[in-house]
């Protein structure tokens, strides 16, 4: 644990409400962003919170990427003082994904932080290189305070690489390919869940897939850097959450789900069950949706 650190907690686009009222009632403080507004509330900032990504533009969704953090909605700011004149309280921060937290996780800067905890395990996407090798490799530039969060992190030992030499691409800690959570190459520490009851619908962490290389195989922009990270957002009323997955794997996915899709909608409905969280959380199927 570094000195003043504090908790990010990703939660799936509708969950910050749960989330931030659980944090309250345990004597955390919501925290506005701007000094200029002391006064606003939570339920005042989760009004002015950004609409959900698929009922925005295309270039609407592109500004948001631009000017926001990536696969990011919005985030919210806890703090809570252990004693009187604490000058250090603690701090949550709950950061709201645009479609799921794993595909926030990997729109993060570089591969040291892409790491979580869920309610049952602990999972680090690129182990060898954060924890044995303490080297991170870049895979988005453009987030607000890159510069700074280099500085901090290789204040703290990592050595930060910005691009990767095309033998470095076929093996060792950031080999070129998909990946997918839990795999080989993942970290998964299981928790001790005694006495814990386990979610009625639980999330399925291995779906989530993507894919490392170099930007001129993924569109780039050319001042994002050498290397990305790149996944596709799934949601469906098959799924009763939404998941990032490869194009590869979206493409097969999309097949089965013009079929099936339709058939576990009038299912639903038939046994007067609400859809998962698919087009928009338990609404009519939009036309062309599946």
């Amino acid at each position: 644990m570094y000195p003043k650190s504090d908790m990010d907690i990703y939660v799936f686009p509708l969950d910050a409400e749960v989330v931030g009222h659980w944090l309250i009632a345990r004597g955390y403080q919501f925290v506005p962003w701007s000094a200029d507004t002391p006064e606003k509330t939570f339920e005042k900032a989760l009004a002015e919170m950004d609409p959900l990504i698929e009922s925005v533009t295309p270039a609407a969704a592109r500004e948001r990427e631009l000017y926001g953090i990536p696969n990011v909605r919005d985030v919210f700011t806890f703090k809570k003082r252990l004693h009187e004149g604490d000058q250090d309280p603690l701090q949550v921060q709950i950061v709201v994904s645009d479609i799921t937290p794993v595909q926030a996780v990997l729109g993060f800067h570089a591969t040291m932080v892409m790491n979580f905890i869920t309610w049952d395990r602990v999972v680090s996407l690129y182990p060898a290189g954060t924890f044995e090798h303490r080297r991170a490799l870049v895979t988005y530039n453009l987030a607000k305070h890159f510069d700074s969060a280099m500085i901090k992190y290789a204040a703290r030992g990592f050595r930060i690489d910005s691009t990767l030499f095309d033998d470095k691409t076929t093996r060792g800690s950031f080999k070129f390919g998909t990946r997918w959570v839990g795999d080989s190459h993942c970290w998964v520490v299981k928790l001790d869940t005694a006495g814990l009851t386990p979610p009625a619908v639980p999330v399925q962490w291995e779906v989530n897939s993507w894919d490392l290389g170099y930007h001129v195989d993924h569109n780039p922009v050319e001042t994002f850097g050498a290397c990305a990270i790149k996944s596709s957002p799934i949601r469906s009323i098959i799924f009763r959450h939404r998941y990032c997955v490869t194009n590869g794997f979206f493409d097969y996915l999309l097949q089965v789900m013009k079929t099936q899709g339709n058939y576990e909608f009038e299912r639903m409905q038939a046994m007067e069950l609400a859809p998962g969280v698919g087009p928009a959380y338990g609404q009519a199927k939009p036309e062309g949706f599946c």
